[in-house]
């Protein structure tokens, strides 16, 4: 074991990059070493966590090694469904776009609007490879766009179609998705499907419970099953698993 204080997250981003094809991970590391920077140590992890120190303050603390795990967890989920060109100087542009948005949704996705914008400003001061802002509104950013995994090119985020219900519903009951619910159900997904946990955060009134019902609708009945469990003071572990192990059979 090695305390995350003596290497800081370069020796893990370097573990995964092991595991991947070698074509793609030359070009990987390259984009990497872009933008990321160059860390030999805990006082000098590279020059995107320390732009992000001075410039921003994100809702929740984390540690580099963890945004790190969650930005390589992402793109290996959005490499797994990629339809990537064939060209080899297509593929370059291809691989860039998912790995700015797995840096932005991963290191940056805690941040509040305004530091988002500082953010989106921050990054096309060093790439052009990110979605064009012409004819968006104001205030639009990086945050409001996908990489769409059939094309490959930026495009905005939209929600699916949504009818009202024929019969006669309570209205209170009604999940209408949205932009912002789309986009955390695909990230939640993209997560989900490797088997990993996924922790949404907010303040109260954010629709992080709304959203997790969408995401939960979304499942298949027949192959997923669902357990839900209020926390409060009062929770012991031990509540919890019993919990857990009610609802199971040997």
């Amino acid at each position: 074991f090695v305390s995350e204080s003596d290497l800081d997250w370069r020796p893990v981003l370097d573990a995964w990059l092991n595991d991947r094809p070698e074509a793609q991970a030359g070009m990987l590391k390259a984009f990497f070493d872009k933008y990321l920077g160059f860390c030999t140590g805990p006082k000098e992890y590279g020059v995107l966590f320390l732009w992000l120190q001075r410039h921003t303050t994100e809702t929740m603390k984390t540690s580099r090694i963890g945004d790190i795990q969650s930005m390589f967890r992402l793109l290996e989920g959005l490499l797994g469904r990629a339809d990537l060109s064939e060209s080899q100087a297509d593929v370059d542009g291809e691989l860039e776009r998912l790995v700015l948005f797995s840096i932005t949704w991963a290191l940056a996705g805690r941040l509040e609007p305004d530091d988002r914008k500082r953010f989106d400003a921050y990054l096309r001061t060093v790439t052009d490879n990110v979605p064009s802002l012409e004819g968006h509104a104001e205030g639009t950013s990086i945050y409001e766009f996908t990489v769409n995994l059939e094309t490959m090119e930026w495009e905005t985020w939209s929600p699916p179609g949504w009818d009202y219900p024929k019969v006669e519903v309570d209205f209170s009951t009604l999940l209408v998705p949205t932009v912002d619910s789309t986009r955390a159900c695909f990230l939640i997904d993209i997560i989900h499907k490797q088997k990993l946990p996924v922790l949404m955060i907010g303040g109260s009134g954010t629709a992080k419970t709304s959203t997790a019902q969408i995401f939960f609708d979304s499942l298949n009945p027949e192959h997923m099953l669902l357990k839900k469990v209020n926390f409060s003071f009062a929770t012991t572990s031990g509540m919890f698993q019993l919990g857990i192990e009610g609802e199971l059979d040997k």
